[in-house]
C-alpha cells in the first residue's frame, strides 16, 4: 500500500530547510495557492485529485524543489520596518475631541 504524501513530511527536515516556522508557514501556504491555480507540482507521481496542495508544496520544499529565503540586498526595508513605522506615527490616534464643538447626543422624546 502506498503511503500518503502527508505521512512522509518530517518537520525537522522541513526545519532544515526553513529553519524559521513562520517563513515555511508562508510559503508553503503560497506554494499551495500556486499549486490551486493550476501551477503544475514539481514532485513526481502526485495526484493532485488524492492529495491537498499544501501536503504537496512542504514535500517539494522538503524535497529541496523550491528554495525559502529571505531577500536581505533590498533597500527598502523590511516588512517590520514599515509596520513600525506606522505603528510609531500619528495616524493611529484619534483626533483630540473638543466636548463643546460636538453635538450632544439627542434624546428620545416622550410623546
Amino acid at each position: 500500500m502506498n503511503k500518503k504524501l502527508r505521512e512522509k513530511i518530517n518537520l525537522a527536515e522541513l526545519y532544515k530547510k526553513v529553519p524559521n516556522r513562520f517563513l515555511l508557514t508562508v510559503a508553503a501556504a503560497k506554494r499551495a495557492r500556486q499549486i490551486d491555480d493550476g501551477a503544475r507540482p514539481l514532485i513526481d507521481n502526485v495526484s493532485l485529485s488524492n492529495e491537498k496542495s499544501l501536503d504537496i508544496a512542504l514535500m517539494e520544499i522538503q524535497l529541496g524543489k523550491i528554495n525559502v529565503f529571505i531577500d536581505e540586498s533590498s533597500d527598502n526595508g523590511s516588512i517590520l520596518d514599515e509596520i513600525s513605522d506606522y505603528l510609531d506615527s500619528d495616524s493611529l490616534l484619534p483626533d483630540p475631541v473638543d466636548p463643546h464643538t460636538q453635538p450632544s447626543p439627542k434624546r428620545k422624546q416622550s410623546v
